[in-house]
């Protein structure tokens, strides 16, 4: 496997990875080319369990990460440039309220069913 300090050092090393600055001083490794698998994947599956009324799968650690970023506005701004406009950018898929991230580092779950059923002239059946 290899000691902890060489696996550090291919990160370091790997022009696809990127880091998030921690506030406690670390740094929150990632692959930008893998971040569809925390939004459009995360999102997919939180649209099918909100919609089911089940219960959401765990928070990937992208999101962990960006709400103990050092400064969790730049690190959306890294992850995602366009987070600004998550909520009429339909292009951005988020299961989280960005802004709220952003703000104060809580990460809480955005319901899109609900919402669009709430905001939707058309009523659902039962």
């Amino acid at each position: 496997m290899g000691s902890i300090d060489s696996r550090l050092r291919r990160l370091e090393d790997d022009p696809e990875s990127d880091y998030i600055e921690l506030a406690g001083g670390g740094r929150f490794w990632y692959e930008p080319h893998e971040l569809y698998k925390s939004f459009f994947l995360y999102y997919m599956s939180c649209l099918g369990s909100d919609y089911g009324g089940e219960e959401r799968p765990p928070t990937p650690p992208i999101f962990e990460a960006i709400a103990e970023a050092e400064d969790r506005v730049a690190a959306l701004d890294k992850v995602v440039p366009s987070w600004r406009s998550w909520r009429t950018d339909h292009r951005v898929k988020s299961a989280f309220d960005l802004d709220i991230l952003a703000a104060t580092g809580e990460i809480v779950p955005f319901n899109w069913v609900k919402f669009i059923v709430e905001n939707s002239e058309v009523e659902l059946a039962d």
